[in-house]
């Protein structure tokens, strides 16, 4: 049994100065051009690093990271450090603040998205662990909270491109 609860989306997080201003200008940045970043990105066991690889694939490139790391607040602390650009998802950018000298772009061409959700057993009865949880969720319209809470979270974000 499944129970959505956000769609995520993807994002280069780099420092403004290691970015043309025409990019930053652009709003947005191609896989193909953040392919070209000196990035530090997740371990190949994790799902986003798999994500990644898969659009940058999708664009004819590959990447050998700088860096990689298996903790996504890693990956902006080496980007507020300065030490490389790097993708994250966009929750990331809901909880870390945003800084002068760094940009979060969304990432296009292609533009990938993936539902974020519960799964569980189908069992006859549910567990009540994950019943409950699902149950949560479902009353609460997580699915719809995350989206308004990231679109709000994201307002200062955009607001650093300029």
């Amino acid at each position: 049994r499944t129970l959505p609860l956000y769609t995520e989306r993807y994002h280069l997080l780099a420092r403004r100065d290691d970015l043309a201003e025409e990019l930053i200008a652009q709003g947005a940045v191609p896989w193909e051009k953040a392919a070209s970043l000196r990035l530090c990105l997740l371990t190949p066991d994790m799902q986003n690093r798999r994500i990644a690889d898969t659009a940058f694939r999708m664009t004819g490139r590959t990447v050998e990271p700088a860096m990689e790391t298996n903790s996504i607040v890693t990956l902006y602390t080496i980007v507020r450090a300065g030490s490389c650009a790097s993708i994250v998802p966009g929750q990331l950018l809901t909880f870390v603040p945003p800084h002068p000298d760094i940009v979060a772009l969304p990432l296009v061409d292609p533009e990938l998205s993936h539902v974020v959700g519960l799964a569980y057993a189908d069992r006859d009865p549910p567990p009540p662990l994950a019943k409950a949880l699902a149950v949560a969720a479902a009353d609460a319209d997580i699915a719809q909270r995350v989206a308004i809470g990231v679109a709000d979270a994201m307002i200062p974000w955009r607001l650093a491109i300029r």
